[in-house]
């Protein structure tokens, strides 16, 4: 078996099916959430994470035209910057608020900080300029998923949006993300021999490099680091060095949602993902690790059960030694003519 086998075998798969495929796969086809250029980021933030989505497309009806997707990903640092605010003001006044009171001070350091994120004293914000920053470009149902890769890895976009027939002023009739795509290889890769080629003997690049916290951590602190390194997630060990679980940016939602009453960023990381996942039904999925020693099909089929963006790579002592993330898998597959 050569090293390009497995990476072959996907970019062939990419090659040969087109996104209308994707939405008739029972794991992948989703309605579109569609946000107005003019919602605050507060409003916006909110109805996606209670649609239990990272991003959403927005439309601009002045001009009758997407401006760009709203990312979740990109108010992370506005809402652990309220939630320190009000840290600071209860140590400050030397006083505990009730829950009614704490989360009304935090609605409106919540509402204060997305208005800095466009540069906004005292006037109303919108999502215009956050979208903006994250370009729409759209697909035919027709076009082959190979095409979309580069889109879905190289621009740092998670989602590629997927316009009806008329296509040219047509309006978003579907979106792929990454996890879709990577679900899609799952269900046609699975029995497929090539995937057993270990990633330890494959051309697969991912980062060596795992930025973690241990689980005493507090969420708050957790959050910060991510924001701090521009990261998607984190790895969460014991005092050992263990991996035990995993956070991504995404899991702050229930701090916005419920305003704190709950799901406070005071607690230690585990016990406030314990909260936000018995919250969420559809997250089971404490942490999701593979070994070093496992399969290019093992890691995939890893990704698509789990709905994960990242799966930690550990050693036998479960000591977390690296990061593979859907990106690293597509860019695995564009790759897939060298070798």
């Amino acid at each position: 078996m050569s090293n390009a086998s497995a990476a072959m075998t996907i970019r062939n798969v990419l090659e040969e099916h087109v996104a209308s495929e994707i939405f008739t796969h029972k794991n992948c086809f989703r309605g579109v959430v569609e946000l107005d250029s003019n919602m605050t980021t507060f409003d916006a933030s909110t109805l996606c994470f209670k649609s239990n989505i990272r991003s959403a497309p927005v439309w601009d009806k002045p001009t009758e035209k997407y401006i760009g997707f709203f990312e979740t990903r990109d108010v992370l640092g506005a809402v652990v910057s309220a939630i320190r605010t009000v840290q600071d003001m209860k140590k400050h006044e030397d006083k505990s608020l009730n829950s009614d009171d704490e989360a009304e001070a935090f609605d409106q350091a919540v509402t204060d900080s997305f208005k800095k994120i466009d540069g906004i004293n005292g006037l109303r914000a919108t999502i215009k300029s956050l979208a903006a920053k994250n370009a729409f470009v759209p697909f035919h149902p027709e076009s082959p998923l190979i095409e979309l890769c580069p889109h879905l890895w190289g621009t740092g976009n998670h989602r590629v949006p997927i316009l009806d027939k008329e296509f040219v002023d047509g309006k978003c009739i579907n979106i792929i993300s990454r996890t879709d795509l990577v679900r899609f290889l799952s269900s046609n890769l699975r029995d497929n021999p090539n995937m057993n080629e270990k990633i330890n003997e494959s051309t697969l690049k991912y980062r060596r490099e795992v930025v973690k916290v241990v689980d005493e951590t507090s969420a708050l602190e957790a959050f910060e680091l991510i924001d701090s390194k521009n990261l998607s997630g984190i790895a969460i060990v014991d005092d050992e060095g263990h991996l035990v679980g995993n956070s991504s940016a995404s899991d702050i939602k229930c701090a916005i949602s419920d305003k704190g009453r709950e799901a406070s960023l005071d607690m230690d990381i585990l016990s406030y993902l314990a909260c936000v996942r018995q919250a969420n039904l559809s997250t089971r999925f404490p942490s999701a690790h593979i070994y070093e020693d496992a399969t290019i099909g093992q890691v995939i089929n890893k990704m698509a059960k789990t709905g994960y963006h990242r799966i930690f790579v550990a050693d036998k002592d479960k000591l977390p030694v690296g990061v593979i993330s859907v990106g690293d898998i597509i860019q695995f597959a564009l790759d897939g003519n060298v070798g």
